[in-house]
């Protein structure tokens, strides 16, 4: 029984930071990237593609993400160098468990 528990926890928490890169990737190309040579649609699919990803798993992304918000600037200059030092956090997939 607290071994579900402890599995239903981690998977929520789990779910709940991919969610969080998630948004914080939209928020960085709406409110950063308006008006520059950098286009961001969106990415629909993103939540869905992360759910089955550990800790560990997202750790590229939240890196990749980081460093566009660290950036604080949009270009395509800072996006190509944020993506060449976190290749792993750009499209991230994780199978589902």
């Amino acid at each position: 029984m607290r071994s579900l528990l402890f599995l239903t926890v981690v998977t929520v928490l789990g779910a709940g930071c991919a969610a969080g890169l998630c948004e914080r990737r939209a928020r960085f190309f709406e409110t950063r990237c308006s008006g520059t040579d950098v286009s961001f649609d969106g990415d629909p699919m993103c939540k869905a593609r992360l759910e089955g990803c550990s800790k560990a798993e997202l750790a590229p992304m939240e890196a990749y993400v980081a460093c566009l918000e660290e950036a604080e600037q949009c270009s395509m200059a800072v996006v190509a160098e944020c993506a060449r030092a976190h290749p792993g956090g750009v499209n991230l997939a994780c199978e589902r468990r």
